[in-house]
């Protein structure tokens, strides 16, 4: 059973907006990311998932629309039985995301990372936890910021896939010199938070334990988002975190907590692979094709 990821970067925008919002400084860029979003769930019977007066998201079932930091529109599919069954999700949201946008000028780009657009010139998506993610990772330097703003990954059952389904060769408008600069931007994150696990053949998950319990608990969710930088999850287990003094984390928290790591293979509530570029719809269907065949043939060999 599959839970796929599609993620596409919203790369044009044409919208036009009031001279009365203009006067309030607002982003086009972002007053677009938000009108789209409001006729998709308009039109296509989607649930607004809102932070404050903001919309940052849409939920349909087990299925969810969410707005990366940058702007990046990524649908999260529902676990599904058959390749053919993902195919046709892909399709269907691929349907609704582009006949909304035909019509607001705004075009998509199936790539793994942002092609023309400086890093200062990405809108900002109003989540307070994408700040929070934002500060923290500013102290290591712009190719940790660009991973956030400006990337762009087909998450699913690695190295082998990024390198099949290499699709970032350009930055602000030239090549950038790789094939795939997504992979090497999202590498340069925090060493402990990236990159491939040393422990990940163990036979139990206690050293996966370990390690989230170490790192860094950028922020916690208690009706409010409250940054809790500096602090460890371990701490915040002992009632040590100093913005909320005595108490403890739920299963909400260590779930919050976990989303804030970046292996390569992410542990959730299924195995999450993150190493693909985005790419085109037949390139999105092929990837998890690959997998199974790919587990399949291990299975295989085994017997």
């Amino acid at each position: 059973m599959f839970c796929f990821y599609w993620t596409s970067r919203q790369c044009i925008i044409m919208g036009k907006v009031e001279s009365s919002t203009k006067a309030k400084g607002e982003d086009m860029s972002s007053l677009c990311m938000r009108n789209l979003l409001n006729r998709i769930a308009a039109r296509f019977d989607w649930e607004k998932i809102m932070e404050g007066d903001n919309i940052i998201g849409l939920k349909n079932g087990k299925q969810s629309i969410s707005l990366e930091p940058g702007g990046q529109f990524e649908l999260s599919g529902m676990p599904l039985k058959t390749l053919h069954q993902t195919c046709d999700e892909i399709n269907s949201h691929l349907y609704q995301a582009k006949t909304v946008a035909e019509e607001m000028g705004i075009g998509f780009l199936g790539l793994g990372f942002q092609p023309k657009w400086r890093l200062e010139d990405i809108p900002g998506v109003p989540k307070v936890r994408y700040n929070i993610m934002q500060n923290h990772l500013h102290k290591f330097g712009p190719p940790a910021i660009e991973s956030l703003f400006m990337t762009c990954s087909v998450q699913n059952l690695n190295q082998l896939a990024a390198a099949l389904f290499a699709n970032s060769p350009f930055k602000e408008g030239v090549p950038n010199g790789y094939l795939t600069i997504r992979s090497h931007r999202v590498g340069q994150i925090h060493k402990r938070r990236v990159g491939i696990l040393p422990f990940v053949f163990y036979d139990t998950f206690g050293m996966l334990i370990t390690l989230s319990m170490c790192q860094c608990c950028l922020f916690i969710e208690k009706n409010k988002y409250i940054d809790c930088r500096g602090m460890s999850f371990r701490d915040f287990m002992a009632s040590k975190l100093p913005a909320i003094p005595g108490q403890v984390p739920t299963l909400g928290d260590w779930e919050n907590h976990l989303i804030t790591i970046f292996p390569e293979v992410r542990l959730k509530r299924y195995m999450e692979m993150r190493g693909a570029d985005d790419g085109p719809l037949e390139m999105l269907c092929a990837l998890p094709a690959f997998w199974v065949i790919d587990l399949s043939m291990h299975n295989i060999i085994q017997y």
